[in-house]
């Protein structure tokens, strides 16, 4: 009888089939399984791994980024040759070299409005391992009107929490998270750091529910929110209430809530800029120390929201009319900086697109970029 598993697969994933009650049948549904993981960094990392090495059949990879060497503590999927490669290849060559038989998909995108449904309708699963708001709703809601499931996970420094969606039960992203918080009381990891292991013990997570939900072997975790604080080791389980979904305004993105009040100024107008203007760098001072746009100020993202106008008198940024320029590393930091200027009374506030790292791509990559 054809099982549907060649003599090779029976041997490789001998250690699955021989578990009772998951056997050859299990197995099977893992080669015809497509999974879509969204993000080849920190947890995409393990996940895709894991999943490759289970053996799923076809998997997708979801990202627009580039390897560099802070990304090497924690994205295990890459190596050091890696540098300066596309995330999609970088992985997509460690996924072949663990499991020659996975066959890899990679979609070199933003995810957008435009395109996320075309991208996630031709998967089974879908794993949303990105690190920012705008994408997690995105992506969710993308998952729920095409009734995908849709295995979530995020860290913050020493935490990890854990989830699964699913658009028939009731459990969305918008249940967990009705409104996104601020920017800076939620930062990515380039702006409030991150555990590099943490990845691990979030992403396997991740990767296991991703396994039952495609052999049918336990209960995954919707409905349920799984924490994990590494710093002492503490796992707890809270409940999902599916009635705040409701509360959030249909077809609404609470991200972008502010955002589009903010003016964008590209690096190439800076050099060339008349008018008189306040460069305000809200990075971190080592950051500032690495490379800087000659002639702003500094006054770290944390440091303005405690201190307020008297972090931004201490430095000489006193004109409420004078045009302000903020800039970060990429420019998540910048945002949230901007919305508190504009609270702060100042009346012509910008955001400096692409962060510093931008401006030295576009005006002199000589220098450090990290």
């Amino acid at each position: 009888m054809d099982v549907g598993l060649d003599q090779h697969e029976l041997t490789r994933y001998s250690r699955h089939i021989l578990i009772p009650g998951f056997g050859v049948e299990s197995q099977l549904r893992l080669k015809k399984a497509r999974v879509l993981v969204i993000g080849a960094g920190g947890l995409g990392s393990p996940v895709l791994l894991y999943l490759a090495a289970a053996g799923v059949g076809r998997l997708g990879v979801v990202d627009d980024d580039a390897v560099d060497s802070s990304n090497l503590q924690r994205q295990i999927i890459h190596t050091e040759e890696a540098q300066g490669r596309l995330k999609t290849e970088s992985a997509r060559e460690r996924i072949i070299a663990l499991n020659g038989r996975t066959d890899v998909v990679t979609h070199e995108v933003r995810l957008d409005p435009t395109n996320v449904t075309s991208v996630l309708e031709e998967y089974d699963v879908i794993v949303d391992a990105t690190d920012n708001f705008a994408t997690r709703y995105l992506v969710s809601d993308a998952a729920m009107e095409l009734r995908k499931p849709l295995v979530w996970g995020a860290i913050f420094r020493f935490e990890g929490q854990m989830t699964v969606f699913d658009a028939d039960s009731g459990y969305t992203y918008r249940a967990l998270y009705p409104q996104s918080p601020p920017s800076e009381l939620a930062p990515s990891c380039e702006a409030g750091g991150v555990f590099g292991v943490m990845c691990g013990l979030v992403g396997s997570v991740m990767a296991t529910e991703v396994v039952k939900i495609i052999t049918g072997q336990g209960q995954p975790l919707v409905g349920t929110l799984m924490t994990v604080d590494a710093l002492t080791m503490q796992w707890d389980r809270l409940a999902i209430d599916r009635r705040a979904d409701s509360e959030a305004e249909e077809g609404s993105d609470p991200t972008l809530a502010r955002a589009t009040d903010v003016t964008h100024v590209d690096a190439l107008e800076l050099p060339d800029r008349r008018e008189p203007l306040v460069l305000l760098d809200v990075r971190e001072p080592f950051e500032h120390q690495l490379v800087s746009i000659p002639g702003s100020v500094l006054v770290p993202l944390g440091t303005l929201r405690n201190e307020g106008r008297s972090a931004l008198d201490a430095v000489g940024v006193q004109a409420l009319d004078s045009p302000v320029v903020v800039y970060c590393k990429r420019g998540p930091r910048s945002e949230a900086a901007a919305e508190m200027l504009s609270d702060l009374g100042f009346e012509d506030v910008r955001v400096l697109t692409g962060g510093v790292l931008e401006w030295v791509a576009k005006t002199d990559p000589s220098l450090p970029s990290y």
